[in-house]
C-alpha cells in the first residue's frame, strides 16, 4: 500500500479477483508466474475480459489448450 501511495496509484488490491469484477477494465496483463496463468487466464475470459498473457503460456500443452479454449468460449482477444 506505501508503494501505491508513493507513486499516486489510485487503485491497488492483492486479489486479482477484485480486478476481474470491474466494470472499468477491459483487458488483463497476466504477469504472475507461469504457474498460476492457467487459474488467471481462465477467470479473466469468465468474466469477459481480453487477455494477454506473458510467456511461457502454461506449465505444459493442455493447459494451454485450456487457456485457449476458454478464451473460445468467452469470446475474448489475446494476444498473437
Amino acid at each position: 500500500m506505501r508503494t501505491a501511495t508513493e507513486i499516486g496509484c489510485d487503485i491497488w488490491t492483492t486479489d486479482y479477483r477484485e480486478l476481474l469484477a470491474r466494470d472499468d477494465i477491459q483487458v488483463i496483463d497476466c504477469s504472475a508466474p507461469n504457474n498460476v496463468h492457467l487459474e488467471i487466464v481462465t477467470a479473466a475470459a469468465e468474466t469477459s475480459k481480453h487477455i494477454y498473457c506473458e510467456k511461457p503460456l502454461a506449465m505444459n500443452v493442455a493447459e494451454a489448450q485450456q487457456m485457449v479454449e476458454a478464451a473460445g468460449r468467452a469470446g475474448v482477444k489475446t494476444q498473437s
